[in-house]
């Protein structure tokens, strides 16, 4: 048997299974109900963003949960209708939304964008708010880049949310991109390229080792505009101002679980951002920090492995069960 060969077999016994159902041990407070697919929710400036609605059975009204992401809000890649299936479970609703530029949605998506995430937050929960099956309370749910969004969401003050749940992400995007001025192309240069387009770029001709490094991705034929930012502006400056969310956290007053895996690529920045909210921030006292064996995008969740290294199967259980466990409370 040969490398390839070898590899092969490993990976086709070892591939991360797509979820179906999330791990649960808590008991389902109500079976699930309709699903009011690809409304387009209207933003202050006219852009129109592509909504998912999952509904618990029965008359309502229910509290809900919102993720806004850029990925695909019914895309295999972030699974969110097994997600939503499991907020509606127990006995929220689920509205799960394409950010402003992405996939269904209208507009040009420019990543973290503050002046575009905060307000199109504000106005996705109004919307939520004002609906017949909304009882008015609103929490935010997200991973990475929807973690993110869960932030803007709190810093937009919107009465109607309640609290948020972001996990493996920062609210300092220098800090999270750059280590000591150097970008960290493996992870956020690469999602930097990628995400430069309404689905995704093609990235197969990526050569890692191309100098140099500013002309990379037009070598590959992937030209990105944020990749070119980032390149640019290797220092602190008004960019990461721009394209982050220190300006606002303090504003926060709402319950936070700010939440990450040890092995996530986001675990420092994670913890200073809960030191920073919990010694500085005016709700004191409302923030929660949650870590665990997970790596970026929880695949030990369902292969039960970081890497190499095998993982309690019962980790997932906890770390959804943890989630629902906070937006009870």
């Amino acid at each position: 048997m040969n490398v390839s060969d070898g590899f092969r077999a490993w990976k086709d016994k070892h591939e991360t299974p797509a979820y179906d159902t999330i791990p649960s041990a808590l008991p389902e407070r109500t079976a699930g109900g309709p699903v009011i697919s690809d409304i387009m929710v209207p933003m202050r400036d006219g852009i129109e963003l592509a909504t998912d609605v999952y509904l618990p059975a029965g008359d309502g009204p229910f509290p809900a949960i919102l993720t806004r992401m850029p990925y695909g809000k019914t895309e295999p890649y972030c699974f969110m209708p097994a997600i939503a299936r499991h907020w509606v479970r127990q006995g929220y609703a689920a509205v799960v939304q394409d950010v402003r530029g992405k996939w269904g949605s209208g507009g040009y998506f420019e990543p973290n964008l503050a002046d575009n995430e905060v307000p199109d937050g504000y106005d996705t929960i109004a919307w939520i708010a004002g609906e017949a099956w909304s009882d008015g309370r609103v929490g935010m749910w997200g991973e990475s880049y929807f973690g993110f969004t869960s932030y803007a969401g709190a810093v937009s003050g919107h009465p109607a949310l309640r609290c948020i749940a972001p996990g493996d992400i920062s609210l300092d995007r220098y800090r999270a991109t750059m280590r000591y001025g150097c970008l960290q192309l493996n992870t956020v240069g690469t999602w930097s390229i990628s995400m430069t387009d309404q689905t995704y770029q093609d990235l197969s001709r990526l050569d890692y080792w191309h100098l140099p490094l500013a002309d990379m991705a037009n070598a590959a034929g992937a030209p990105s505009r944020y990749f070119d930012e980032l390149i640019a502006n290797p220092l602190p400056s008004w960019f990461w101002g721009q394209h982050s969310l220190l300006a606002g956290y303090e504003s926060i007053r709402i319950p936070v679980l700010h939440w990450g895996g040890w092995y996530d690529n986001y675990l420092g920045p994670t913890i200073a951002d809960w030191r920073t909210m919990e010694e500085r921030n005016r709700a004191a006292g409302n923030q929660h920090l949650f870590i665990g064996p997970w790596d970026h995008e929880g695949t030990a969740d369902r292969c039960h492995r970081v890497g190499l290294l095998p993982v309690n199967s019962n980790t997932a259980e906890a770390k959804w069960d943890t989630f629902v466990t906070f937006f009870n409370r």
